[in-house]
């Protein structure tokens, strides 16, 4: 199988034993070249990568893409989406990432290409950044995350069945003897960019004579693992084009949503109907729908329930999300206190006041800010909101957000306008536009304009 390695080359001279087929240089304005003799990879790091999967996976074949151009190992977002195009369009069958980004305004660009990747049944294997931050794409659903284990040795690796706080479930040895050839030999240290590739040559073994192509995530975490395995995480990001199936027809902000509406329908029979002639769809459920409606249900891509279903015996090889899976995860998380403070608003739990936060989150991360929302809201996880379920303490929630985000801002929208424990801006209804000490007034007609000044009396406040 062909294994595409994103990184920074590889270099024949060290390692003769892996010459690529394809062996290119992404610019930094995004175009695709093949790689000059004089463009070398000043860490080795992509070479060194392609030992490690070559050691373990000694049949398979490599193209390269080289990313990184200097021994900081940086690229931008840019390069790697055009990287991950050209995999897209090659239609290669193992992506190899000992990378990621840590910074959230990337996760959308990212997300929209893994999920187009997993769609022709592609597999993504990335490492995860050091440290608890979250990693794109590591930590998208449908990619194969990775994290070191430093107990491990060679081509040892556990898969874990509760992703956790990092928000992976995979842990490799990044300890490996590597030659060269002139016969002396490298011994990689403690690295996710070293664990990776134990998995990706992991995964070239276990489906190397495989005639079916099309696996889903949980069956590959499967034949890692021996055994099945509950692929959850905190988001539903697999959610990127789905069916909704909504008999009460219960009110969506549709605009707002962090996915795109294939279909819609309210009864069994137009959900079943649509799903012949798409077997390969993702469906939201929302009560009182139930599983059972679905009569093909293995063929899905994926599965959210909106709520807390009666019956899930009959999810096993999809990709599946529901309130009470995410609470168990969420249960699971140990209380970690970072003693950070974050810019913080509370926003008065009402309808108008609702617009108003979608408006004003989008707005902040249009000029770049890394901006999270905790929300009671009903169904708050599909437009892309860190849900607060009963039972859950808020505080725990605010420092696992800012653990996992690392935020600029972090909007609270929320029953209960009491917070004791950190300084925080409220954002309540009001007759005209007024910061009254820290209670920012919002008016009735809301504009473009207003949300602007709204975003700018916030900066004012917290930049004092």
């Amino acid at each position: 199988m062909l294994i595409a390695i994103i990184d920074d080359g590889i270099d024949t001279a060290v390692c003769d034993s892996v010459l690529p087929g394809h062996d290119l240089y992404v610019t930094e304005n995004g175009t695709i070249r093949p790689r000059k003799p004089s463009e070398r990879g000043l860490a080795g790091h992509g070479t060194t990568c392609a030992m490690i999967i070559k050691k373990y996976a000694p049949t398979a074949q490599f193209c390269s893409l080289m990313v990184f151009t200097g021994g900081d190992l940086s690229t931008s977002v840019e390069q790697l989406a055009c990287a991950l195009n050209w995999c897209l369009k090659k239609k290669i069958p193992i992506i190899h990432l000992s990378l990621g980004s840590r910074n959230l305004n990337d996760y959308t660009k990212l997300r929209h290409l893994v999920a187009q990747l997993r769609t022709q049944g592609q597999i993504i294997v990335a490492a995860h950044c050091p440290g608890y931050q979250y990693t794109i794409p590591a930590c998208l659903t449908e990619v194969l995350g990775v994290s070191v284990d430093p107990e491990l040795h060679g081509n040892q690796f556990i898969i874990k069945n509760m992703a956790g706080i990092k928000q992976v479930q995979i842990y490799a040895s990044s300890s490996h003897s590597l030659y060269y050839p002139d016969h002396s030999c490298y011994n990689t240290g403690l690295a996710n960019s070293y664990a990776a590739p134990t998995i990706t040559a992991a995964v070239h073994e276990a489906l190397k004579n495989e005639t079916n192509t099309g696996f889903s995530i949980p069956d590959i975490y499967t034949k890692l693992a021996g055994a099945a395995i509950n692929v959850v995480r905190l988001k539903p990001d697999y959610l990127y084009e789905a069916v909704l199936c909504n008999p009460l027809h219960m009110t969506l902000w549709q605009k707002y949503l962090a996915f795109q509406i294939a279909e819609e329908c309210d009864d069994d029979y137009s959900l079943n109907e649509y799903l012949q002639y798409h077997p390969n769809a993702t469906v939201v459920l929302f009560p009182p729908a139930d599983i059972s409606w679905i009569h093909n249900i293995e063929s899905l891509h994926g599965l959210l329930y909106a709520g807390i279903p009666s019956d899930t015996s009959r999810i096993s090889s999809i990709l599946y999300w529901d309130e009470q899976e995410y609470k168990i995860m969420l249960e699971g998380i140990p209380r970690m206190s970072t003693h950070e403070e974050v810019p913080m608003v509370f926003v008065e739990a009402s309808e108008k006041l609702e617009e108003v936060l979608f408006m004003l989150n989008e707005a902040m991360e249009n000029d770049g800010y890394i901006s999270r929302v905790i929300s009671t809201q009903r169904f708050a996880y599909l437009y892309g909101f860190d849900f607060l379920p009963e039972g859950i303490a808020l505080e725990d929630m605010i420092e696992q957000i800012i653990l996992l985000y690392n935020p600029d801002i972090i909007f609270v929208f929320h029953h209960s306008l009491v917070m004791k424990s950190r300084e925080v801006l409220y954002l309540c209804s009001g007759d005209h536009l007024a910061l009254c000490d820290n209670m920012l007034l919002v008016p009735d007609d809301i504009n473009l304009d207003i949300i602007k000044a709204l975003q700018r009396e916030i900066e004012s406040f917290f930049n004092a």
